[in-house]
């Protein structure tokens, strides 16, 4: 049972409401509601976690609880009740309710997920957590960032492709083509997002001070040459993430990537070139 909060955000005060808190997306946004949010949690763990065995997480204000089924209603009236009493407001429409339960179809039993409605039925469904889909029998990365991904790759191609058609203006004897280099870092694109395209970060060498101990027994500074790290990237990702979790399921999501790119390719060089 997935519950969706928003510490930091409002605060009645003589029947006003006032903004107070800090502005998200700051680095120091989680270190500080982690501080503010420190007896709610432990309040949650010595209560549910301890005693009735109850799964707790919370990222920043996304707070996420597994539970036998009938706790489930009560547990949620606990956390509305610490939530007025530490003066801060949960998302209602973005508190989902989940029942895993396991389906028989043809002889064969699986996990399945269903989400409950308000009125208290169940549709078949995922449960999206951290850029995840849940759905029981199968994990992967949620499927509008794998969308967005895709679109990326797409709209990277597009990009490469004006700049050799305009080459191809300005000098006819230049290949019409993207080269397989080119090719290899559009699909394997980092991670890192910029003015609406993914972009390949360049990191400089940077020079460091370091304590060493010299020749002498005394501690001094010495400048040192920071080595690169290998470039993470959204492939590199996905193996991190079949290596946590134990499944190949991610990288069949993005088995795709490279079809993508070049089938991009052919509609964006090839047919605009003719």
């Amino acid at each position: 049972m997935p519950i969706y909060s928003n510490p930091f955000s409002k605060k009645i005060d003589n029947g006003k409401t006032v903004k107070y808190g800090i502005p998200q997306g700051l680095p120091i946004s989680a270190v500080l509601a982690n501080l503010y949010l420190f007896d709610f949690d432990l309040d949650i763990v010595n209560n549910w976690v301890k005693k009735h065995n109850v799964y707790y997480r919370r990222y920043s204000d996304d707070i996420f609880i597994v539970c036998d089924k009938q706790f489930c209603d009560e547990i949620e009236n606990y956390i509305h009740a610490l939530i007025k009493q530490y003066e801060i407001e949960i998302s209602k429409d973005k508190t989902e309710k989940f029942v895993f339960r396991n389906i028989v179809s043809a002889n064969k039993s699986r996990l399945e997920c269903f989400r409950v409605l308000k009125d208290g039925k169940e549709i078949s469904s995922t449960m999206a957590y951290l850029g995840f889909e849940f759905r029981g029998y199968h994990t992967g990365i949620k499927s509008t960032n794998l969308a967005k991904y895709y679109r990326k790759i797409i709209s990277t191609v597009k990009r490469k492709s004006k700049r050799t058609l305009k080459l191809i203006e300005q000098n006819p004897n230049t290949k019409k083509a993207i080269f397989k280099n080119q090719v290899k870092k559009i699909y394997n694109l980092p991670v890192k997002f910029k003015d609406g395209d993914l972009m390949e970060k360049r990191v400089n060498k940077k020079m460091r001070y370091n304590l060493v101990l010299n020749d002498r027994g005394f501690y001094e500074f010495k400048f040192s040459e920071r080595k690169n790290k290998k470039q993470a990237n959204y492939h590199s990702y996905i193996r991190r993430c079949c290596v946590e979790f134990q499944t190949n399921s991610f990288q069949k999501q993005i088995s795709k990537s490279r079809h993508i790119a070049f089938t991009a390719i052919t509609k964006h060089l090839k047919e605009n070139f003719n």
